[in-house]
């Protein structure tokens, strides 16, 4: 408005849509694909040659096979250290063992579409990428929510850099301040006498992670946010241990407090069905204890979780959160798939693949019923349920911690399960089996966006979230040997052969301790997110090869540094690394 006359002014919009066109920039021979609508494709030993449409090129697309071939591109960009949006969609070309394997979706897809769509879906990635600052994906207004949603269910088109540069944003500003001065102090004799007495209740409890949440979770969250010294956010100090935090120690803290939330040594989480019984997928997998959903204690030690949960996703820490699907989608706002549950409760996942014949003949004679229609249609249906449920079906759902059950309606643990209710049931029991865990999560949830905010991860996966806090569980040797520096060795020196020998036959727990013992995280960080070379220095050892033989490596975890003896075998080689994976991690040969 204009002070002086009080006449409104300013600027008259008007915003067409673009027409798609095939830009210059992509190669030749994807141009010609979008500029002829018609093209004679190659004879397939299963059709004649017929020409070839854009249009109904698209129609074979599903979200499984435009996730395989984003998977490529990814892939390929990992592979040439560049740029996802300057790989040539021309030269996809995976081995036919790949197909098999990594991209079976893709598999009986003729060339020339596969070049159409990889063609479109990098240009919609350098698109989406060109207009991510003015992209609201935490839904604040009607139209961000709508377009965030319209994102969101389509998530599995966009490039991993993509979501990268997305995150990359919001940390930088979100980014806190604070923790270079933020000081705790940990104590390992009181957390192992805690744990030989059985004091593992969340108020009783003096586990590193129960010490840890007392001085943390009530100071103010900025420092959180902070990160100094590589993936440093504050200091951490042994009680009565000799040890200067430049890093490792800081780290050593925070694997303790990991090993205390899954080893039982305070009760605010608890195993899984799947975990309990050591049966189907997820068998090592725990949720947060529903037994403690009336404590508030809990809710807020459950909060502290997510705030470690988000520095970990700051910082690359890569901290082993070992939560099942469920708690990631959860985080993600998706809904909760079969394959969760059965990830969690295999018992429950089979009884409800078991109902799936019947889901669809039930709905209908429950409608024929209600209409006042007489139903035999689906006589042989029924017979057929209620010879394989005899009766045994009632109103009920186990709960998770394995103590009775839950009724799905009032009485339900009496009531048995009609033919024509079986679709009510399955929907019920479908969303009966983690109604007590959700509100718990969403406490995780809470602290999570407190310390990084959520809407950072609306674009990733549960497997892409999951990398983004915890990394791989997976080790990349390739890559790892390539980031590997050395001080008095050489690559090509027999005790390296010998050493990275021994590391090539361990299993991913072995490996695992062994960057415990070396650093004193046990995950190595992504690719994208290696900022730390693993050094190996030769130890200054006197006397012969017995001597040798018979002393340890040392490892300085600040650094990633391990000092390696001159090993005279492959065998002396293997008993000093088993060693030190065993006896040597929390600090024994550890400076």
């Amino acid at each position: 408005m204009e002070a002086s006359s009080g006449r409104w002014w300013g600027f008259k919009v008007l915003v067409c849509r673009r027409r798609f066109h095939a830009p210059t920039a992509i190669p030749a021979a994807v141009g010609d694909v979008y500029r002829e609508m018609t093209i004679v494709e190659a004879p397939t030993p299963s059709s004649a040659q017929r020409p070839f449409s854009a249009a109904a090129a698209l129609l074979r697309w599903t979200p499984a096979t435009d996730a395989a071939l984003v998977r490529w591109f990814n892939e390929r960009a990992e592979q040439q250290q560049g740029s996802v949006l300057d790989v040539d969609p021309a030269h996809f070309s995976p081995s036919a063992s790949d197909l098999q394997t990594k991209f079976v979706a893709l598999a009986a897809i003729p060339a020339k579409p596969l070049l159409f769509r990889a063609a479109i879906i990098q240009k919609f990635n350098a698109l989406l990428r060109r207009c991510l600052p003015w992209l609201d994906l935490g839904g604040g207004s009607e139209a961000g929510r709508k377009l965030g949603e319209l994102l969101r269910r389509n998530s599995h088109l966009v490039f991993a850099e993509i979501k990268q540069c997305i995150l990359n944003g919001v940390r930088e500003r979100t980014r806190g301040a604070g923790g270079a001065s933020k000081s705790i102090v940990l104590d390992n004799f009181l957390a192992s006498q805690s744990l030989s007495n059985g004091t593992t209740g969340i108020a009783s409890s003096n586990s590193c992670f129960a010490q840890a949440f007392r001085e943390l979770h009530f100071a103010d969250v900025t420092f959180l946010r902070s990160c100094w010294d590589g993936d440093r956010v504050f200091q951490v100090n042994f009680r009565g241990e000799h040890g200067s935090d430049a890093g490792g120690v800081f780290r050593e803290g925070m694997s303790r407090c990991m090993e205390d939330l899954y080893s039982g040594a305070i009760d605010l989480l608890a195993r899984t069905p799947n975990n309990r019984t050591e049966a189907g997928r997820g068998a090592d997998k725990w949720l947060p204890n529903v037994d403690l959903a009336g404590a508030p204690l809990a809710h807020e030690m459950l909060c502290f979780v997510g705030k470690l949960m988000a520095m970990s996703g700051r910082t690359m820490l890569c901290l082993p959160f070992n939560f099942p699907r469920v708690v990631w989608r959860r985080l993600l706002r998706q809904p909760v798939t079969l394959e969760d549950i059965e990830e969690v409760d295999e018992g429950t996942a089979s009884l409800l693949r078991r109902l799936q014949p019947y889901v669809e003949a039930s709905d209908q004679a429950r409608n024929a019923l209600r209409h006042g229609i007489d139903d035999d249609l689906h006589d042989e249906s029924r017979d057929r349920f209620e010879e394989a449920f005899a009766g045994a079906l009632l109103w009920t759902a186990p709960r998770l911690n394995g103590n009775g059950v839950l009724p799905l309606r009032p009485g339900g643990e009496d009531l048995e399960v009609a033919f024509e209710e079986i679709g009510l049931f399955a929907r019920a029991l479908h969303g009966a089996v983690f109604s007590e865990v959700l509100p718990l999560i969403d406490e995780v949830a809470r602290g999570f966006d407190m310390v990084l905010p959520l809407r950072a991860l609306a674009l990733h996966t549960c497997a892409e979230a999951e990398v983004v806090v915890c990394g791989r569980a997976s080790f990349d040797m390739a890559w790892w040997r390539t980031h590997t520096n050395y001080a008095g060795y050489e690559d090509t020196d027999e005790v390296i052969q010998n050493f990275w020998c021994v590391v090539n036959a361990w299993g991913d727990e072995q490996r695992s301790n062994f960057v415990r013992f070396a650093w004193g995280r046990s995950r190595l960080p992504p690719r994208e997110s290696w900022y730390k070379d693993m050094q190996i220095s030769r130890s200054n050892i006197s006397g012969g090869a017995e001597a040798i033989d018979s002393s340890l490596p040392m490892s300085h975890t600040c650094f990633f540094s391990v000092e390696l003896p001159p090993y005279t075998s492959i065998e002396a080689m293997r008993r000093g690394l088993n060693i030190c994976i065993t006896y040597g991690l929390g600090g024994v040969l550890n400076t």
